[in-house]
């Protein structure tokens, strides 16, 4: 059994456009599904749509998405939580905007080490120290007093990585994770996220405009324009 299958997904924005029509796909353990297509195809709403990270007061979700044969959309929002952040993360494309200013490093991660695991105190600031380093950031424990403001745009995005990795999720949604960084960090980003992978065994979503990184990345890739999905390649990874 695959370890997510979508089965025709389909997102309506209120009042009437439709962003996401009658998607379906499946995702191996292990597997990296790269989603390639223009601004406006509807890769963002779809990954995003996955965890249910549109508010239902914004658009309709309809069809299936089964995470181990749960189907994500059918539970409540308190089910949903279960998943989202602990078995299914989420690195988004701004890190600066997903990161909050107002709280250093260390209290991000303290509070999503809190949330989903029940970690605190100086048990949380060693995982946070752990985490750090493992994406390649040196001196993480002085680092974990900065606030965002103070990092660079590659550095932001390990720290999004290493969130993303505080839970030990089994999947990982990358929403075009390298678009707002210059080519060298766009690169280190890249081959840390192909480590990562690789390291911990994760199933990856892997969205991008650039079809040019994708076949990097990517075991296959989804085509998408329109709002569907219009081809699925099959591609090599060195």
């Amino acid at each position: 059994m695959p370890l997510v299958e979508v089965k025709d997904l389909s997102v309506r924005y209120h009042p009437s456009a439709i962003a996401v029509r009658d998607v379906n796909f499946s995702l191996e353990r292990g597997e990296i599904l790269g989603i390639v297509g223009e601004s406006g195809s509807g890769k963002s709403t779809l990954a995003l749509s996955l965890t249910r990270l549109i508010p239902s007061s914004t658009a309709e979700i309809r069809g299936k998405v089964l995470f181990n044969g749960t189907d994500l959309l059918s539970l409540s929002e308190k089910g949903i939580i279960r998943y989202r952040g602990k078995k299914i993360a989420y690195i988004f494309q701004e890190p600066g905007t997903a990161l909050n200013p107002v709280l250093t490093i260390q209290d991000q991660l303290d509070e999503v080490l809190e949330i989903h695991q029940g970690v605190t105190g100086r048990q949380a600031e060693q995982r946070g120290e752990f985490l750090l380093r493992e994406v390649g950031i040196p001196h993480p424990e002085e680092l974990m007093k900065s606030y965002p403001h103070q990092l660079s745009g590659g550095m932001k995005q390990r720290i999004m990585i290493a969130m993303a990795l505080a839970c030990n999720p089994s999947c990982l949604v990358a929403d075009e994770p390298t678009s707002q960084l210059d080519v060298t960090i766009q690169a280190q980003i890249l081959l840390l996220l192909k480590k990562i992978q690789k390291e911990h065994g994760l199933s990856m979503i892997f969205i991008t405009h650039d079809l040019g990184i994708v076949e990097q990345m990517a075991d296959r890739i989804a085509v998408m324009r329109d709002g569907q999905i219009v081809e699925m390649l099959t591609c090599s990874r060195t």
